[in-house]
């Protein structure tokens, strides 16, 4: 897997408020709920980073490699909802932020899909199509001009993806860091 400067930084950034916040998660949700996903949004210098990590039921509806031609559609289907980012994100407009790139990994997506669609691909991640759990993590690259005016970032998950029900995030920027808890009726991250 390829990690890139902006999400070595977010990871970074985020280790002092992931530890509690994490457990909590942990204790609430357990490591795979059908349903449930975990999002981390950091902003660094003019980086924007937005990482999703869910099972990946939530984003195709199954969770092994696709055996038919519908389970091959919803992949392509849904691949090409998470490479618009900015359909997915709704964020403030005076911040100025422009989608870069869009890095997706999953096991369900195997050799044969592009994942990264800015750079060259590593396939040194394990590719098992037989596992009963397989998530999806996908992040969002924006550069923003005046990142200390993104203030609120709509969610558009849930209209995507109608298998969401329940986001936990995190989040970090020069001015705030702090979690919350999104749901269908609750798509609006504000950063305080």
């Amino acid at each position: 897997m390829k990690t890139t400067l902006p999400v070595m930084l977010a990871t970074v950034a985020l280790a002092p408020l992931s530890t509690s916040v994490w457990a909590e998660i942990e204790r609430q949700h357990g490591a795979h709920e059908h349903g449930a996903a975990q999002l981390s949004l950091a902003v660094d210098q003019h980086e924007l980073v937005i990482a999703l990590e869910s099972p990946a039921f939530n984003v195709f509806g199954f969770e092994h490699a696709p055996s038919t031609e519908e389970q091959h559609q919803a992949i392509d289907a849904a691949v090409a909802t998470l490479r618009d980012g900015e359909a997915l994100w709704t964020l403030s407009r005076a911040a100025g932020c422009e989608l870069e790139s869009v890095e997706i990994e999953s096991a369900v997506l195997g050799d044969d899909h592009d994942h990264d669609e800015d750079a060259d691909h590593d396939h040194d991640h394990d590719h098992e199509a037989g596992d009963a759990h397989s998530d999806v993590d996908v992040s969002w690259h924006f550069h923003c001009d005046n990142p200390e005016k993104l203030t609120q970032v709509g969610v558009g998950l849930f209209n995507a993806f109608e298998r969401f029900e329940d986001l936990d995030v995190q989040y970090l920027t020069d001015d705030a860091q702090g979690a919350a808890e999104l749901s269908p009726s609750h798509t609006l991250l504000t950063l305080e």
